[in-house]
This record gives structure tokens, C-alpha cells and sequence, in this order.
């Protein structure tokens, strides 16, 4: 990280020392306190993925952690891993994200689509900890001491002002351990690779397709797609802190308004995709 640090005062100023060393004293405390608050607003956003252990047909609990200097009010990521091993089996906010949904939508490549977001008006201050909560099921046969890669793609911060934020990401690990010899085996059978949405699915009573005016309710800039700064400018529009006019196709009910069903369609649409 960039650091401030202050000038060194002119040891021999036309117009008498004393008053001179004094307001150079001033500009060079001055120009610090500038150079610290531009390094602090320039500083991106860390998204990072704990490191745990898990064994072999056991579920796993992996933590998104979030270092911010700005507040946020949206996460968008594809999280990937090897789909033979871990199966990304449900996804939920912790603590700090407690006012916030968090869902998924698992591809046929064994990678998911997860999606924090906020409907509410609130946000996640500044600040660090835990945000999501990803569990996972270790397969029966993963091999032990071998660690798992959990990757994070495709990354996308909403600040409260629905703006993009600049992140880092860093990956996490999940190291399978030797069952003990003592553990009696689960009667579970072998868990099969997964299909196209084994166990997450878009929210319950969400249609999978818009029959309305829009083709995607949502897609702000007709990009075909949902991201969650299209979905922070949503719930903004349903707070009436913009205008629909930044966003017409939340207009999924052809009302002249946007309504909190039409936002929920539009988080449906951001985990599977426009169809």
C-alpha cells in the first residue's frame, strides 16, 4: 500500500524563521492529512476465502470474509472448485450480512453462480469479517491430505451508491483429513456428480422465464445479463431513491413501477441467467 509521509521542513525561508518553519509546518500536516485520505479511498475492497479441513462424506463449512473501506450493499461472485471432490450444497449470510439473502445457482460445470445481496435498506458498513457462509459436501471418496482449491471468479462489489468497487480476491483451501479409525461410516451412499441444480434453485415461486414486456427484468443496460450492481440500482429504484427510467425493465407487471416481486424475478435472473 501506498504510505504518506510528511516533508521535511525548509530549514531557510525568506520573511523570518520562526513564522516561516510554522507555516510550513501547516502545509506539510495539511498535505499528509490529503495523501492519507486519498490512499484510504483508494484502497480496493479484499474479498478473501477462509482456509478449513474437512473429511471424506462430510459436509464443510467455508467462510467469505470482506475487508472494506467502503460501505457495500452487494457481492456477486462464480465460485469454483474440483467438482469430483466438493459439491457446493447451500449458501447463507453470517452475522454480518444477518439482513441480507444469499443464494446460488449451481452450472453443469460443477461451478455456482452465489449472490449476496441486500433488499433492504441497509448496508454493510465498513469494516472486516465474515459476510457468506459456503457448505459443502466432501466427497466419499476425496482423497485425504490433498487440498481443494476454492476459486473465486468473476467478482462483483455494489458500493451504496450502486457504483462498481475495486477488490482483490484471495483463494481458499480445503485440506481433507484421514477419517479417524475409530468413526463408524455414514450410511449415505456415494454422492454422484451434480446435475444442471441438484439442491439450489432460484427462489421459491420465482419464475425461471419473463412472460412480460422485458425480456430479462433487471438487465439495465440490455447486456442480457444481471449483475448486482443492476440489482442495487433496483432496490434504490423500489426505495424511490432513483427513477424507473434508470431501469425500465423492473417493470416486469407493465404498472408504471417497480415493485418488490419484479425484484426478486431480477435476483432469479442474475443466478441462472436471462431465458
Amino acid at each position: 500500500m501506498k504510505r504518506c509521509r510528511p516533508r521535511p521542513v525548509p530549514r531557510n525561508v525568506s520573511g523570518g524563521r520562526g513564522s516561516s518553519l510554522v507555516a510550513a509546518s501547516r502545509v506539510a500536516a495539511l498535505a499528509l492529512v490529503l495523501c492519507t485520505t486519498l490512499v484510504a479511498r483508494g484502497r480496493a475492497q479484499t474479498v478473501s476465502i477462509e482456509d478449513t479441513t474437512g473429511l471424506p462424506n462430510q459436509f464443510v463449512q467455508v467462510i467469505v470474509d470482506l475487508d472494506s473501506s467502503e460501505s457495500v450493499r452487494g457481492l456477486q461472485m462464480t465460485i469454483q472448485s474440483q467438482p469430483h471432490v466438493l459439491f457446493l450444497t447451500q449458501v447463507s449470510p453470517a452475522l454480518r450480512a444477518h439482513d441480507f439473502i444469499a443464494d446460488a445457482k449451481q452450472h453443469d460445470d460443477g461451478s455456482a453462480t452465489v449472490l449476496l445481496v441486500d433488499l433492504y435498506p441497509t448496508v454493510l458498513a465498513p469494516g472486516s469479517g465474515a459476510v457468506m457462509v459456503l457448505s459443502f459436501l466432501v466427497a466419499a471418496d476425496a482423497t485425504p491430505g490433498v487440498p481443494v482449491s476454492v476459486h473465486a471468479s468473476d467478482v462483483r462489489l455494489a458500493g451504496a451508491d450502486v457504483e462498481p468497487l475495486s477488490f482483490q480476491v484471495h483463494d481458499g483451501l480445503v485440506v481433507i483429513q484421514t477419517p479417524a479409525p475409530t468413526r463408524t461410516p455414514l450410511a449415505t451412499p456415494t454422492p454422484s456428480a451434480p446435475s444442471a441444480s441438484p439442491t439450489i434453485a432460484a427462489p421459491s415461486g420465482t419464475p425461471t422465464a419473463d412472460s412480460t414486456a422485458h425480456s430479462c427484468v433487471g438487465d439495465c443496460d440490455d447486456d442480457v445479463a444481471v449483475t448486482i450492481d443492476e440489482l442495487v440500482r433496483g432496490i434504490r429504484i423500489v426505495e424511490g431513491n432513483e427513477t424507473l427510467a434508470s431501469c425500465a425493465s423492473l417493470d416486469c407487471n407493465v404498472t408504471g413501477r417497480a415493485t418488490v416481486d419484479c425484484l426478486v424475478r431480477a435476483v432469479s435472473n442474475a443466478l441462472g441467467g436471462c431465458r
